[in-house]
């Protein structure tokens, strides 16, 4: 009696672990050659943090700019034909994404990103340039919140970092990895965001050059806006174990509708096995 009680007990706790697990689909948008050579690869090696999987997808935009990914095409071609947002839970840019080098690549989009993101999707982005702007003249672009969360991004290069409270607290620098300071300093710096309202965001790192976030997060709607301040050319494999953690971060405030069965399911599901032993 007491073998098949155990038994059924590990079968339970079993099925709960299952339950809690869930698979998310990440589009990794390269706007650069360098962000596809060298960041790509690395997010798409992780394919499995703490029982979550991850499936990845590719896409390169901005076929004119002056370093253009593979087979890069117009991001509002793209949009709704070869991908569609609806289809992926996290969206990483990966560095210089958006823009570089006086070229905007979200043009049209804007919008499409912006509903994605209030009604749950993440995106998550490592540093990209300061020199270029959307048709309005904003640094970063409306697919972003910035007006009302006003955003700048100042040119900038190597700096030292300093882990605030908010990042001592948070999983972003602890799971699955403990994150160090040292860590962080080995990474290669590059141009950082510059909040109009630091107090809109959750900010785990800063700069010791000019106290600017180098690892933030924006809570928009049900999503959220991730950045970490680095570049591509250089910060890896130094960047890697907190890639992961961003990764980790980012589903673990997702909560897809299949991701955990309803608490009285799992009650009578528990009900039932004690029944029928």
């Amino acid at each position: 009696m007491v073998k098949v009680t155990l038994s059924a007990l590990a079968l339970f706790i079993f099925a709960v672990g299952i339950s809690l697990a869930a698979h998310f689909e990440v589009l990794i948008i390269n706007g650069d050659s360098l962000g596809e050579t060298n960041e790509a690869p690395v997010i798409m090696s992780k394919m499995e943090i703490e029982g979550n999987t991850f499936g990845y997808t590719q896409l390169g935009i901005g076929p004119g700019s002056n370093r253009p990914p593979t087979n890069a095409v117009n991001l509002q071609d793209a949009l709704g034909t070869t991908v569609n947002l609806a289809d992926f839970d996290i969206v990483w840019l990966t560095w210089n994404g958006p823009g570089h080098d006086g070229g905007y690549f979200f043009d049209g989009v804007e919008a499409d990103f912006l509903n994605w993101v209030e009604a749950g999707g993440f995106i998550s982005m490592t540093a990209f340039d300061d020199n270029f702007a959307d048709a309005d003249g904003n640094q970063v672009g409306g697919w972003m919140p910035i007006d009302v969360y006003p955003l700048a991004v100042d040119n900038t290069g190597d700096s030292d970092v300093a882990i605030t409270p908010a990042g001592e607290s948070s999983t972003i620098l602890s799971e699955p990895n403990a994150i160090t300071v040292e860590m962080l300093n080995a990474m290669v710096l590059d141009d950082n965001f510059n909040p109009g309202n630091p107090d809109d965001w959750e900010i785990y790192a800063t700069r010791v050059d000019n106290g600017q976030p180098a690892l933030c997060f924006l809570p928009h709607g049900a999503g959220g806006y991730v950045e970490l301040c680095v570049d591509a050319r250089s910060t890896f494999p130094a960047a890697e174990p907190l890639v992961e953690n961003m990764l980790h971060f980012m589903a673990s405030h997702i909560v897809p509708p299949t991701a955990v069965e309803p608490a009285e399911k799992l009650t009578t599901t528990w009900g039932n096995i004690k029944a029928d032993h």
